[in-house]
Parts: structure tokens; C-alpha cells; sequence
């Protein structure tokens, strides 16, 4: 066999390794009028900035010292179409294959979910890439004008690499959402004020005093390490959120997400004990302990607004061995698994932070106190959940479906939490604001209330409630609970019974 067919037979074979998504997404970006408007502008505006600079240094650039402030005009101007073209671009291509006549081919092509999201993404960052490819020769331009090195313009650029990712996931993330057209939109434009902020961000990465990142010492390459942490932790959030949302609702879409954010959990609380007891960062526990409550309570409310029947192709997947079963049951679709799921986060990191206040104690003398009735959060999130449901299946019958259960579940814990304030303050002007009481109902009440006895107050009323609400939604729980369990005979076999 000779080089060349060698070759061919090399290119074939990693030309069917590549995935499709991607091949179609380059080739419409390269023949996309749009793309090639903004990369002309970019350009433009490039050599428009930094000929002015060049100009206002009368070409003493020996003695120069601006290259700080050129590299965050360039950079800005860079991040600023990568922050707000891209996204926007890679929305509008996955709203519009996802709407219409083009909607069916996201459920019959044999191309994953997942690899359809993977595809988009990675055209995403090959149209940021292409961006700052071109922008590059005006970026180590910069070095010439003083006062900021090629390792701090490196490091900076591989950043803004990372932050044009999360970017394009989000973009990705609202276009994949089964709403109108309309509420992509909206959801779109008050995602803006975000990339601004991570625009002027990014300046701030060089602490905007020209200083080089050589210079960084342990702490600050530890809290760069902690932000890139975050960062991929939530755009990997938001990809299988994604593959999710583009997924059947026949399929068993929750087992991505809640695989993913179990990970994240232990990850995550591996690194707080590093955090909290070798690095002494008192914040560590309280922070990683209220992102678990969040976690938490988005997934009850998730949870409840999910299909009550589980498909024949899921219990036909599902093992006949119950303990392999019992652990199935938390990660497959169903508002019962998803509560018990959520519940066990809760749970889970609850007994993590008592552990954890023993060895540091963050929260002062009623350390122990303050965590039991930070439960009080989820707690009412559980009873404006079943809330809902009840509403959804006794009153409002079968005229509603089970995506209004979340928005119902939400305005009843708005009215909880702010219809008392309201009233008091019409009552009591003056003085409503000196009533604790008030914020019991309130879902975030742990989070304003200074006095201990009326935080347990709020946490026993919740969990009260809580309790009341299981006890008569048990016949709604035992029969999805039953319903969980393999069908006998598995879809495509052959029947020989009659």
C-alpha cells in the first residue's frame, strides 16, 4: 500500500470519526454573510485603534508604557463580539432547527442529543477561535508599547477562551429550551448585563494596572484555579441540561444531568474540606453549603413539573435486581425519583457541613443551629412543590400539563414570601421591618433572619407543612413508586403466549 493511499485510508478513517455537527456548522459559518461582516468589522476596528495609538505615540514607542491600556481596548473589543456575536449566532442556528417543520429531525436522526449540543458548542468556539486568530498579531502588537509581557497577553487570551466557552453554552443552553420563540428572546437579552460584566472581568484580570502575571504568588494562582473550576462546573451544567432539553420526552433525560451534578457534589466537597481545613477559608463551608441548597431546591422544582408515567423503553432498560433497581430509581425521570434525588443532596450535605463545623466552626457559637434551619429553604420549596401538584391534578384536572406545575410552584412561593411583607408593611409602615415573623413563609427566610428562635420557628412551620403534604400525597408517591419496576416482556421481543 503506498503513502498516499495510506493517508487516504487515515483521513477517511478520522473523517468518520468527526462529528457531523460540526462539518455541517463550519461549512455554513464560512459561507454565513454574517460571520464574515463581523470578522471585517473586527478587523477594521483593529487597525483603526491601534493606528491611533501608534499616531498618538509619534513613534517613540521605545519609551512608551501604554501597552497595558491598548491590549484592554483591543481585548474589549475582541471579547465584546466574541460575547455577544457568537452565542447569539449559535442560538439562532439551534432555535431555528428546533422550530417548525425542522423540530421532527431532532427526535428521528440517529445523532445523539448529545452530539448534536457537543457539535454546536464546538462550531461555537471554532467561530471565537477564528475570532481571536485574527485578533492576535494586534494583541502581541501590545508587547511593543511597554508595560505588559507575551506570557500575561497568553495567559489572559486562554481565559477569555474559557469564559467564550460558557458563553456559547449558554446561548446554546436558551435555544435549546422547548419555550417560544419570544421567551428565547427575552431569556437572551437579560443574559447581555452578564457578558458586559464578563467583559470588564476580563480587563480586571490584569488587575488593571499593567501588572504581570508572573508576579501572581500561591493565592492568587489558587483563586484563578478555584474561578476556572466554577466556570467549567457550570457550563458542564448548562451542556447536559442541554442534551437533556433536546432529548424525547420518551427518553430517560434525567440520568445525564443528575449523573453530572452528583459528580459536582462529591467534587465539590472534596474541594471545600481542602478549602476549609488545609487552606483555613472560613467562607469555603457556608458557600459550598448554600450552593447544595440551591442545587437542591432547583432540582424539587424541576422534579415536579416532570412526566408522571415512566416509558415502556425506560422499564424495559430497568434491572431486575432491586438493590441495582432501588439505585436506578434516583436516577431515572419521574417526579418521585427526581424529589428523592434532591432530597438526598440535601440530606447528604447538610450531615457534610455539621461534620465539617466541628473541625471549623464559620458560622459562630450556634454554628450547628444555623445549618439544621437552613433546611427551612428547601423544606418550603417541598411544600410549594406538592403544592402545585395538588393544584395541577385535583383542581385544574387535566386541562393544564405537567410543564405549568413549575411556574404555578413559583408564584406560590412568591405570594408566600411576599404577600406578608406587603400587608405588614400597609399596617405598620414603620416598623414592619422589625417583625421576623413575618419572613417564616419566606423561601430564602434563612438568609435575613438574624434571631435563632424565630429561624426555628420557620423550620418547624416547614417542616410541618412538609410532613402534612407527604402524608396526603402518599397515594400520588405509592403508585409511581409501584409503576417502577420492568416490564415483563421487553419491547421487540416476540410474544409466544397466545
Amino acid at each position: 500500500m503506498s503513502a498516499a493511499q495510506s493517508t487516504a485510508l487515515a483521513l477517511g478513517w478520522l473523517g468518520d470519526r468527526v462529528n457531523p455537527i460540526v462539518v455541517k456548522e463550519a461549512r455554513q459559518a464560512v459561507r454565513s454573510a454574517s460571520v464574515i461582516v463581523v470578522l471585517l468589522l473586527l478587523l477594521a476596528i483593529l487597525f483603526v485603534v491601534t493606528m491611533v495609538a501608534v499616531m498618538y505615540e509619534q513613534g517613540n514607542l521605545a519609551k512608551g508604557d501604554r501597552g497595558t491600556e491598548l491590549f484592554l481596548t483591543l481585548n474589549g473589543v475582541v471579547m465584546g463580539l466574541c460575547l455577544l456575536f457568537v452565542p447569539t449566532y449559535s442560538a439562532v442556528r439551534l432555535s431555528g432547527e428546533r422550530s417548525g417543520a425542522s423540530a421532527d429531525l431532532m427526535h428521528v436522526t440517529t445523532i445523539s442529543p448529545a452530539s448534536i449540543v457537543w457539535g454546536k458548542l464546538a462550531a461555537a468556539m471554532m467561530i471565537s477561535m477564528l475570532f481571536f486568530s485574527m485578533a492576535a498579531p494586534f494583541l502581541m502588537l501590545t508587547y511593543l508599547f511597554r508595560g505588559i509581557d507575551l506570557v500575561t497577553v497568553a495567559f489572559v487570551v486562554t481565559l477569555e477562551l474559557f469564559v467564550c466557552l460558557a458563553a456559547s453554552q449558554v446561548g446554546v443552553f436558551i435555544a435549546s429550551l422547548p419555550v417560544s420563540g419570544l421567551l428565547r428572546g427575552l431569556m437572551g437579552l437579560i443574559a447581555v448585563p452578564f457578558a458586559l460584566y464578563a467583559i470588564a472581568g476580563a480587563g480586571a484580570l490584569l488587575f488593571m494596572s499593567g501588572v504581570s502575571v508572573t508576579m501572581l504568588r500561591g493565592g492568587g494562582w489558587w483563586v484563578v484555579a478555584v474561578s476556572v473550576f466554577l466556570l467549567l462546573i457550570g457550563t458542564g451544567a448548562l451542556f447536559v441540561l442541554s442534551v437533556a432539553a433536546c432529548g424525547p420526552a420518551s427518553s430517560n433525560r434525567a440520568w445525564l444531568p443528575r449523573a453530572y451534578f452528583t459528580a459536582c457534589w462529591a467534587a465539590s466537597l472534596a474541594l471545600a474540606v481542602f478549602l476549609a481545613v488545609v487552606l483555613k477559608w472560613n467562607n469555603a463551608t457556608p458557600s459550598w453549603y448554600i450552593a447544595c441548597l440551591v442545587l437542591g431546591c432547583a432540582g424539587m422544582w424541576i422534579a415536579v413539573g416532570e412526566r408522571r408515567e415512566i416509558g415502556q423503553r425506560i422499564r424495559a432498560r430497568l434491572p431486575r435486581s432491586l438493590p441495582k433497581r432501588v439505585l436506578t430509581f434516583f436516577f431515572t425521570s419521574g417526579p418521585v425519583s427526581g424529589l428523592a434525588w434532591a432530597g438526598a443532596i440535601i440530606a447528604l450535605s447538610s450531615i457534610a457541613a455539621h461534620a465539617m463545623a466541628w473541625r471549623n466552626n464559620p458560622w459562630g457559637p450556634d454554628t450547628h443551629a444555623v445549618v439544621t434551619t437552613a433546611l427551612t429553604s428547601p423544606l418550603w420549596v417541598l411544600v410549594h412543590g406538592l403544592l402545585a401538584v395538588h393544584i395541577r391534578d385535583r383542581w385544574l384536572k387535566h386541562r393544564c400539563g405537567p410543564e405549568t406545575t413549575v411556574p404555578i410552584a413559583v408564584g406560590l412561593a412568591s405570594a408566600a414570601s411576599l404577600i406578608p411583607m406587603i400587608v405588614a408593611f400597609a399596617i405598620w409602615p414603620q416598623t414592619w421591618d422589625r417583625k421576623p415573623w413575618l419572613l417564616v413563609t419566606n423561601v430564602a427566610a434563612p438568609f435575613f433572619i438574624d434571631d435563632v428562635e424565630s429561624l426555628w420557628h420557620g423550620f418547624y412551620a416547614a417542616a410541618a407543612s412538609a410532613c402534612a403534604l407527604l402524608l396526603t400525597s402518599w397515594k400520588w408517591i405509592a403508585a409511581q413508586v409501584r409503576a417502577f419496576r420492568p416490564i415483563e416482556t421487553p419491547i421487540g421481543a416476540s410474544d409466544d403466549r397466545g
